[in-house]
Formats: C-alpha cells, structure tokens, sequence
C-alpha cells in the first residue's frame, strides 16, 4: 500500500504559522468553520501576501503537527509514504516545502510532489489522507482510496486543538485500529 500524505494541516501546522506570522493567538472552539484569514479577521488576499513576503522562509519554519511523526511511523510501518502538498501562488512556497521535508526526512528524500493536482497520483493500491474534502473526493473518483483528516488548528473544526481526527475518530483510536489489523476492518468506506 502507497500513503499520500498532505503537509498542510496534516504534516505541517499551517494554521499556527499564520496566527504567529499575525501576531495572533490560535484559534478557540468558537472558532469552528472558519478558514485562517476568517478568524484573523483580514481578506485572503492579505494573508497570502504577508506570506509571500516572508517567501520560502515560512513555509520552511512551520512546526510539524503534534501528530506528524506517529502518523508518519504508523503509516511506515504499513507500506510506503510519499508526500504529495498543494503550491501556493509564490515560487518560494515550493522551495521551502521542499526545505522542510528535507530537514526532516533526510536532504536525500525524494518521496513528494508538490503539485496542486492530487488526483493525478490516484490508483488503486493507493490511499490519500488529506484535510481537503475536494482532494479526498478528487482522488476516490480516479481510483484510489482517501482518508480525511481534520483538525481544529487548521480548519477550526471545533476540536482539541493537539488531535487527529480522522473519520470522525481520535488520533489515538485510529492508531490502534492501524495497529491490530483485525479491528481495521473499515475507515470511511475504504478497507
């Protein structure tokens, strides 16, 4: 088995890199449903501003979610990872995901893409596990499975903002349902 893992919201806490990026605390449960530049109160087009300024240093710098490396252990420990991250508009956006997962897995990983077209790496065999509904929906119709993932710092879904969920599970459930196959029986229609 093949899992595609997003960076954004899933490897990498973006949400916490633009609150500190705008000098702002993180998101509360009341903030549920609402995207980063909602709850910071400022348009779209500023905050993608204030992060192209910055350049590729903040998409380099941001923290790891929590979670990060028990997802990635869990999931290594099942099959093959590689990393597949939507661009922003900015060239530097690339350069510092590239930066990041190098810093982290080694300046030899070649295990990614960084592409804006997810459904393009579906097949069979393959799982993506993303916090974008468009992208897990994307990637089911062109054949492989997907897994949506949500967590409160990013998409402020009202959570406790250190958890994975995923299919309405906790963090800690889903890793022991990957953990002892028999109870792994069915996650969000994928076997």
């Amino acid at each position: 088995m093949l899992y595609i893992i997003d960076m954004d919201g899933v490897l990498v806490d973006f949400a916490a890199g633009v609150c500190a990026l705008f000098g702002s605390p993180l998101p509360g449960f009341g903030d549920a449903g609402k995207r980063v530049h909602e709850y910071l109160g400022i348009p779209s087009r500023v905050m993608w501003g204030r992060i192209d300024e910055v350049g590729e240093r903040f998409w380099h710098e941001l923290r790891p979610t929590p979670f990060a490396s028990d997802l990635v252990a869990l999931l290594r420990a099942r099959g093959e990872i590689f990393i597949a991250s939507s661009p922003s508009l900015s060239p530097g956006c690339a350069a510092g995901k590239i930066g990041w997962l190098q810093s982290r897995f080694g300046r030899h990983f070649r295990c990614y893409s960084i592409t804006p077209s997810k459904h393009l790496l579906s097949a069979p065999g393959r799982v993506l596990i993303d916090d974008s509904a468009e992208n897990v929906d994307a990637f089911r119709a062109g054949g492989g499975g997907a897994i949506r993932s949500r967590r409160s710092r990013t998409g402020f879904c009202g959570r406790k903002p250190t958890s994975l969920i995923i299919c309405g599970r906790s963090w800690t459930e889903w890793r022991e349902r990957m953990a002892e196959p028999k109870k792994l029986v069915l996650i969000d229609g994928m076997a």
